[in-house]
């Protein structure tokens, strides 16, 4: 969650928790990075151990830094084995084992927190986190305050947020309230900010939104911010079942019930034939990498709409730039498609780039849903406890 920014310079070791503080040593700015500023053109993200400044690297998420005698190594401390498997006889065990570690995941990070926050977007992941700390501030005798991104009064009609959702949870849990309904400086201004704190200019501008929470939160004296981000890529992912993974496991009883929960219809009786067919193709095809939505056509769409001159996107190649950041390695396991979400470049990044932004308002971020208790007990659930019907 915080970013640990480093440098050799001569026999000095540089470090800092902020861009900009690394950067500050140097009486000269360091040389950009060619290919992070390529990525950046072309919305990509770039690797977890770059900066946009040659020579000033980033600490990868599960990894320990030793600096000895002039030389820096890293090595990596955690990773988790999608091999694991967790299994019981009946479902309810599943969905009490997830509850039990889900309510864990969210209540270590209120312990001993006074003023405590969370992020409210009126989505099911920022839903369950602020029910599930507000229970424990009550227990605790202690105060939450959920903070909400809204639309301005009058643009309802033509634009929609999840206000409703929001009064429906603070109703049902009694929570305190801020809603945050304009940011206060043009976004030129914001954009501006944004660059002065990270150091440089940013592959990510999600923080830039939030600021008027980062403000509100700042100005109540709240110390730490619950977020429901990173439940989309794992613990709340909505999947295809996978029926391929089902056959290969013998789990037919699973698929007579996933088939025919509305009975014995035509459209259930057909379906094992389509089913069958993928089956039997992708034994035969098997692709070297995957893109799921990021389709040839759509990279090809969101590259067109990007303002670069042509000459010089052919000159760097990119488009092709574009294309392999949305290539992975094909994997026949759900765990393993899932566990590939959770090291994509872009959750560390935004997790640095916002506990910056919040940090200048005495703000801490912490992320309930990328517990790496939870996270690995959702990756050895298995599959067809993830989806049904």
């Amino acid at each position: 969650v915080r970013p640990f920014f480093y440098a050799m310079a001569g026999n000095d070791f540089v470090f800092g928790s902020e861009l900009r503080y690394v950067i500050a040593y140097f009486k000269d700015n360091p040389a950009l990075r060619p290919d992070y500023l390529l990525d950046t053109l072309v919305t990509s993200k770039s690797a977890k151990d770059m900066t946009p400044y040659e020579g000033i690297f980033r600490l990868k998420p599960g990894h320990v830094l030793t600096c000895s005698g002039g030389s820096v190594g890293t090595e990596q401390y955690w990773q988790e084995d999608p091999g694991k498997t967790i299994r019981f006889s009946q479902e309810t065990e599943y969905v009490q084992y997830f509850r039990e570690k889900l309510i864990q995941a969210v209540t270590m990070r209120c312990t001993g927190v006074r003023g405590l926050g969370t992020e409210l977007s009126g989505g099911l992941d920022s839903s369950a986190v602020t029910g599930i700390a507000a229970d424990f501030a009550a227990s605790e005798n202690r105060s939450l305050t959920a903070f909400s991104n809204i639309f301005p009064a009058g643009t309802g009609v033509e634009f929609k947020d999840e206000r409703e959702f929001i009064d429906d949870m603070i109703t049902h849990k009694r929570v305190n309230w801020v809603g945050v309904d304009r940011l206060n400086q043009p976004l030129t201004d914001l954009l501006e900010h944004t660059i002065d704190i990270q150091g440089c200019f940013v592959q990510q501008n999600f923080n830039i939104f939030n600021r008027g929470i980062y403000e509100a939160a700042g100005q109540q004296g709240i110390p730490v911010l619950l977020s429901g981000f990173g439940g989309d890529e794992l613990v709340s992912a909505r999947i295809s079942l996978p029926w391929n993974e089902l056959i290969r496991e013998g789990q037919w009883k699973v698929m007579a019930n996933e088939l025919f929960y509305n009975g014995i219809t035509l459209k259930a009786l057909l379906k094992p034939a389509r089913i069958a067919g993928r089956y039997l193709y992708s034994c035969l095809y098997k692709p070297e990498f995957r893109t799921g939505v990021f389709t040839p056509e759509l990279l090809g769409r969101r590259f067109t709409n990007l303002p670069l001159q042509s000459d010089f996107a052919t000159l760097h190649n990119l488009r092709q730039r574009l294309d392999e950041k949305f290539r992975m390695p094909h994997q026949e396991k759900l765990a393993w498609r899932q566990y590939s979400q959770i090291l994509m470049d872009h959750l560390p990044q935004r997790m640095e780039y916002c506990y910056t932004a919040a940090a200048q308002y005495g703000v801490e971020y912490r992320y309930p849903l990328l517990d790496t208790d939870l996270m690995e007990t959702c990756l050895a659930f298995p599959p067809w406890v993830k989806q049904h019907h």
